[in-house]
């Protein structure tokens, strides 16, 4: 089980390996984000690898009983148990990363800035909203700016939640209140 573990790590290391190794190939003024990019496109064997052998691993782990372990190995068993959920996670994640850094397509993200002095259900109040473009890799536009910029009262806006209105005293929704939902995809599909 411990070396099928540490095969992983192996095979994940040895495919972001370009990120440290033979830095003399790599230009200094290379953003870490194409790096990364790079790292991961070139890697993905690897990451397969890695995916295959976990598989195997955690199939292994399912026919170890830790309590005929003694106390202290049985209990760092248990610990390490903790961290295979996120070990999965991390081998489901790597191969899409390619395609969200704008692989075969720009990839667009709304960004939003709170500030946690003013509370809302998604960490605080939105002062700054922006885009952030990525094409293989490379940021293609990154803009933030001011959230009461966005707004433009001679459209119609619909009207505010009722604890807003409430609270706030507000008769309509607007932009930089729209994350009232604690469900971040709730709250970036309002904004």
């Amino acid at each position: 089980f411990s070396t099928g573990l540490v095969q992983v790590g192996d095979h994940v290391l040895q495919g972001l390996s370009p990120l440290w190794v033979d830095s003399s190939t790599i230009d200094p003024g290379t953003p870490m984000s194409e790096r990364l990019f790079q790292a991961l496109i070139s890697g993905q064997t690897h990451f397969d690898q890695a995916s295959q052998v976990f598989e195997r691993t955690a199939a292994i782990r399912k026919e170890i009983n830790p309590e005929l372990l003694p106390s202290t190995l049985g209990e760092r068993f248990l610990q390490l148990d903790g961290y295979i959920p996120l070990l999965e996670q991390i081998l489901d994640f790597l191969p899409l990363l390619p395609s969200l850094m704008g692989a075969q397509e720009p990839s667009a993200y709304l960004v939003l800035a709170q500030n946690r002095d003013e509370l809302r259900p998604t960490g605080g109040f939105i002062t700054g909203i922006g885009i952030l473009r990525l094409v293989q890799g490379r940021i293609d536009q990154f803009t933030i700016g001011d959230s009461y910029l966005v707004d433009d009262f001679s459209k119609p806006y619909p009207p505010a939640p009722e604890p807003i209105e409430r609270l706030m005293l507000a008769g309509v929704w607007v932009t930089r209140d729209a994350n009232w939902s604690p469900d971040f995809p709730t709250s970036a599909q309002q904004v």
